[in-house]
């Protein structure tokens, strides 16, 4: 048996494919770990930049061309836990949002995330808050690049002041939602009294959260400008879940730990701590993930089936009696020996194998190079005994 790496007892990974209860392992991530980061770059009406949400999304761009296409903190503004977005996905507070604007006051501006693979369904959405002077219109097209029928844009409207705690300031304005209005491939939001009541047109908290009931290729949202500066607030958020635990290794050092999905790519991936902790960056909701040690330090180490569909997995458990290292192949005489490479060479020139002449000319050189020596002694003392 090639012994790069031992097996480990069927019993262990048995265990830890049940996620033992007990085993050290780190905290799990927060709900709102799932918020996106964003890279932006650009000028007025021609941005673009990418979208980072949790290992295993869709890797995402956008191009916008709003007037501004800014990100914030989110510590000044923020969807509440109690809130449709935050029911699913956490507090947005301290996670950062980009804003929005129509492109002018005549010109609409489009902001259109395109998504590499089909999105995931059921675990991500879509926020836009502080929706007053503008229009907002939700398009998107599928996983073949078909319009989204409305109904399955997933678009419901709500307010994040209405939440205990909130971000928002005193207000006399009854809190507003926004109203929504279908098409047979878009939804468009907006307060209804903006322009003609003009109180309406500076309100807080009206939003709407879009959770897709279908992948998509692309989302596109249209900003129209009814009244002075408007500016909708975006945040773009994941389930985000877990993976962690401790490995024994034997006498290796810290290995690396992945995450596989069920083609074979590689999502994840973590240095375990010396003591064997380690613990994954977030990843997307599945129930067919495989955690694996880096097959080129234990190509014979067993994979773990790993489910985090329903919730973290933080007790991982791989254990193993021993673990050889890998070891240097072994040297190739022909390719050490100048000699030898030569009788290689000939027996390729003239189908003869040269190597046993070779080495047998070498023995008899060195044999008769000794009888030489050994000669030259004995006849020197002979000759001056004379």
């Amino acid at each position: 048996m090639n012994r790069v790496a031992a097996f480990l007892p069927v019993s262990l990974v048995v265990a830890a494919a049940m996620v033992l209860a007990g085993a050290t392992a780190p905290a799990s991530a927060a709900p709102s770990d799932g918020y996106a980061s964003w890279t932006v770059a650009g000028t007025p009406g021609a941005y673009t930049g990418a979208v980072a949400l949790p290992a295993g999304f869709s890797v995402t761009t956008v191009a916008s061309t709003s007037r501004a296409f800014a990100t914030a903190s989110g510590n000044s503004s923020w969807l509440p836990v109690a809130s449709p977005p935050g029911q699913l996905v956490g507090s947005s507070q301290g996670k950062p949002y980009v804003s929005i604007n129509p492109t002018s006051t005549t010109v609409p501006s489009t902001t259109t995330f395109s998504f590499a693979s089909p999105t995931p369904v059921g675990v991500w959405g879509a926020a836009f808050g502080d929706i007053d002077a503008e229009l907002l219109s939700i398009s998107a097209t599928d996983a073949t690049g078909a319009p989204v029928a409305a109904a399955d844009l997933g678009v419901t409207s709500f307010n994040y002041c209405d939440a205990t705690p909130n971000s928002c300031s005193a207000q006399t304005l009854q809190l507003v939602l926004p109203t929504l209005t279908s098409a047979a491939t878009s939804v468009s939001a907006e307060d209804p009294l903006c322009p003609a009541t003009q109180l309406n047109c500076n309100t807080q908290g009206g939003s709407i959260w879009i959770t897709p009931l279908v992948s998509l290729s692309t989302l596109s949202i249209t900003s129209t400008h009814k009244s002075g500066n408007p500016a909708a607030q975006m945040w773009f958020a994941s389930v985000a879940r877990t993976v962690a635990g401790v490995i024994t290794l034997g006498e290796l050092p810290p290995v690396e730990v992945q995450l596989v999905e069920p083609d074979g790519d590689v999502i994840a991936s973590v240095v375990t701590e010396p003591d064997g902790r380690f613990a994954l960056p977030p990843v997307i909701p599945a129930d067919d993930y495989v955690l694996r040690i880096d097959p080129d330090v234990a190509p014979e180490a067993p994979v773990i089936p790993i489910d985090v569909s329903a919730g973290d997995v933080v007790s991982v458990v791989l254990d193993a009696e021993e673990v050889v290292p890998p070891v240097d192949p072994p040297v190739d005489p022909v390719v050490a020996d100048p000699a030898a490479q030569a009788a290689a060479r000939g027996l390729a020139a003239t189908g003869t194998d040269q190597r046993p002449v070779v080495v047998i000319a070498a023995v008899l050189l060195a044999a008769g190079a000794v009888t030489l020596t050994v000669g030259a002694v004995v006849r020197k003392r002979r000759g001056g005994n004379r």
